[in-house]
């Protein structure tokens, strides 16, 4: 799968429900996530948990650069990340603990995360599915960019991942 993405600091949580709502987002849900990464010798993988839901295992790349940006990703099972990453030692590395409200406009999925330890977030994840153009769902979150700017903080170039420090090895 294919996203086009956007992250940055996030200085006024209460301004941005508001503009999202003034948008017409539309709010799905509040929740508790936490993402256990391992490392893998390209790309990101994490193991995603949240309350009532199953866990699951996300392997992605993207680049680490400010701004809108590409990311692949892919949705794994236990056995698939088994054959696909065969002999790999799935040992904790790293561990992100947020708190995330999700809102979406159309095929954009908005993020407002509180990661523990680490601050305010606002993400942007323009879905690119069949029968969506990448370069339209490139516009509406450079354009969503452009609407939160006063809002925002320092755009970020990596994944939370790289905001945190390693677990202490055992």
């Amino acid at each position: 799968m294919l996203n086009i993405e956007y992250k940055a600091e996030l200085r006024e949580r209460e301004l941005a429900r508001g503009v999202l709502q003034t948008l017409g987002a539309v709010f799905q849900g509040k929740f508790e996530q936490t993402d256990v990464f391992v490392r893998v010798p390209e790309g990101r993988l994490k193991r995603r948990e949240c309350a009532g839901e199953p866990t699951r295992w996300i392997w992605y790349q993207r680049s680490d650069q400010v701004g809108v940006r590409e990311s692949h990703w892919t949705l794994l099972d236990d056995q698939q990340v088994a054959l696909r990453f065969e002999g790999l030692d799935r040992r904790p590395w790293k561990r992100v603990v947020k708190c995330r409200e999700l809102w979406t406009l159309e095929n954009v999925r908005i993020h407002l995360d509180e990661v523990l330890g680490i601050g305010s977030f606002l993400e942007f994840e323009g879905v690119v599915q069949q029968g969506v153009d990448a370069s339209e769902t490139r516009m509406k979150v450079e354009h969503l960019v452009a609407e939160f700017r006063p809002l925002l903080g320092e755009p970020i170039a990596s994944s939370y991942e790289a905001l945190v420090e390693p677990l202490s090895e055992v």
